[in-house]
């Protein structure tokens, strides 16, 4: 067995958390130099400078790893949003992202619009100087009078939502437990956190409905008709359905229609007087035609875009702030 005492280093136990490769290169250097054993050391380009090289930078690629799982790893030191993300994930923790600016307004009736009850459908919009307001659901209103009527209980319980809604495309489902469709609209899309909506054709019957947000799956019975939204470590959003057991599962084939309303971050917040004069505009597409024709209720009477057209907007506040979404510091 060997006796000899260990070579005295003179640093501290802690002192590799210190060293990077040029530092680590350095002392290297200085412990050869301690003897004249050896002097390639001291020469750029000799073999031993080139292996020094080597296990300097070794050393700080692994330092690096070693500080990124011991940290990044705990709740409480973590500074990187995904690996934020995933830690709280496993605590059922689903962070905010991004949300859209908000605008209330004062809507008036023209005296054309005969008195009645009107719904203004879903994702109908508001353009305001090339920004665009949107309702995110159908929302109702009552003209009591034949003459120009000022509609004070419709502007005092309703609000638009910065930005303007889109189609996703169509996805065609696997059939499997807790599918999972990741939300990639582009790298430079913002998509307001609540807005995200989820229509279903049954692959049998071939018939659209709409199915709801829920906060968790596991809250939910076997036949609903839920899905989860989840913001990501990679900031998208995760749409994650049932099992059967847990809110319900997608049949292999069916078709999801996902619409999400689009924002424009902070350039869309705007101040009094912008929506002024706004007209608003019926979201028509195709499949959102098919969609809708199916899903609304039959009872119910909606605007057409000439009664739109007799419905004037405006607003004397400016809308609220851009919400950038949660940070670390937030989620913490």
């Amino acid at each position: 067995m060997a006796t000899n005492e260990l070579t005295e280093f003179k640093l501290p136990k802690n002192a590799y958390a210190s060293f990077d490769a040029s530092s680590l290169k350095d002392l290297i250097r200085e412990r050869l130099n301690d003897n004249s054993t050896f002097t390639g050391q001291n020469f750029e380009g000799s073999n031993l400078s080139s292996l020094i090289d080597i296990i300097s930078y070794s050393y700080h690629v692994l330092l690096f790893y070693l500080n990124q799982t011991s940290s990044e790893s705990m709740f409480s030191e973590s500074q990187l949003y995904e690996n934020m993300n995933r830690i709280v994930k496993s605590l059922g923790y689903n962070p905010t992202g991004t949300q859209a600016s908000i605008a209330s307004f004062e809507a008036t009736a023209s005296s054309i619009l005969p008195s009645a009850t009107y719904t203004i459908p879903r994702y109908t919009y508001i353009e305001a100087g090339g920004i665009f307001y949107s309702f995110i659901a159908d929302v109702s209103l009552s003209k009591l009078t034949n003459d120009r009527e000022f509609l004070k209980d419709f502007s005092e319980k309703n609000l638009l939502y910065q930005g303007k809604y889109h189609e996703y495309p169509i996805i065609s489902a696997i059939g499997e437990d807790f599918e999972q469709i990741t939300l990639i609209p582009g790298d430079d899309i913002l998509v307001d956190h609540f807005s995200i909506d989820v229509y279903v054709r049954d692959a049998i019957s071939g018939v659209w409905t709409q199915w709801t947000r829920t906060s968790s799956l596991f809250l939910e019975s076997s036949t609903s008709s839920s899905y989860e939204v989840r913001f990501n470590e990679n900031k998208r959003y995760e749409i994650k359905f049932g099992d059967n057991r847990s809110g319900k599962r997608l049949n292999a084939g069916d078709e999801v229609a996902i619409y999400y309303l689009k924002t424009d971050g902070p350039t869309g917040q705007i101040g009094p007087g912008a929506l002024n004069s706004g007209i608003p505009v019926l979201f028509n597409t195709v499949r959102f035609r098919d969609i809708f024709d199916v899903i609304k209720s039959p009872n119910i009477s909606y605007t057409e875009t000439s009664d739109l057209h007799q419905i004037g907007f405006a607003n004397s506040v400016p809308s609220s702030q851009y919400y950038t979404g949660e940070t670390v510091d937030n989620i913490r």
